[in-house]
């Protein structure tokens, strides 16, 4: 029976690994698009004001946007954080929502604007009738395919799958590594996490502490981000700060943990030849 279990968990690893390389299916992308890392949060306690960030693998992007707004929203304007004015026009009513474009001050329909690295989008009304909440949203990029909500819920999705997957493959590893050498110290999945935790960098030292913290509160204590966002011991920022912190600290550690497992795949598949 124990060697059953071995042998079940060494399979078991190699069926993980394997879907964590797999990309595509029949010749078609499971995760369409291109990745512009498009966040947005409140600004303020009324939410009249949003910031929308995006943070491209390319850096710098060139982009229309389109969004899917209360259509009791209006006189809405826009602007990037550079002090460039975007013009915002609003489009074809969905039930009680409405859609907006996002697009360069031209004359040119959905001209596209440039959207720099690090730059924050500022969407605003000053008639203020009702509080601003993004209901769907699109990214039209200069020369990549489109991003939406839609198509970034999936790309979580398939990211916490390959989470899952990573950590049955190292569990299955793991145990029988266990069965052969019980004297070895103990070792696990989460062991693996804590250390790519440690190699989470911010642009300074407090930074890279305060995004240290926040992925072991919510990775190893199982706290709600939300909970851990409260509780992060920097009394100076703002609650849509926190946020901001929380969408790049996980970002990269999604980034790290994406890589590892095209490494883990690639050293699978050095074993796997004859």
């Amino acid at each position: 029976m124990k060697k059953f279990f071995r042998w079940f968990f060494v399979v078991l690893a190699a069926v993980a690994a394997t879907l964590l390389g797999v990309h595509e299916i029949g010749g078609t992308p499971i995760s369409r698009g291109y990745d512009t890392g498009f966040k947005w949060v409140a600004a303020d306690p009324s939410r009249s004001r949003l910031l929308l960030t995006a943070e491209p693998d390319g850096g710098d992007m060139v982009c229309w946007i389109r969004l899917k707004l209360p259509a009791t929203i209006s006189d809405l304007n826009a602007e990037i954080s550079t002090g460039v004015s975007l013009s915002v026009s609003p489009r074809e009513k969905d039930g009680a929502d409405q859609w907006f474009e996002i697009t360069k001050k031209s004359s040119v329909a959905q001209d596209k604007f440039d959207w720099g690295s690090g730059a924050t989008l500022f969407l605003y009304s000053q008639a203020n009738q009702t509080p601003l909440e993004i209901k769907d949203w699109y990214i039209f990029p200069n020369n990549k395919d489109f991003d939406s909500r839609h198509r970034a819920k999936w790309r979580a999705l398939w990211f916490w799958i390959s989470l899952a997957a990573l950590l049955i493959a190292c569990m299955g590893v793991i145990a029988e590594r266990l069965s052969k050498e019980p004297s070895k110290p103990e070792f696990s999945a989460q062991f693996c996490v804590k250390l790519l935790i440690e190699s989470i960098d911010g642009k300074d030292s407090k930074e890279s502490e305060s995004m240290r913290w926040l992925l072991k509160k919510v990775l190893i204590e199982k706290t709600p981000v939300n909970a851990a966002l409260s509780a992060l011991p920097l009394k100076n920022l703002k609650k849509w700060e926190r946020r901001g912190l929380w969408f790049r600290t996980a970002d990269q550690f999604r980034k790290k943990l994406e890589e590892l497992i095209i490494d883990l795949d690639q050293y699978l598949s050095y074993v796997k030849k004859p």
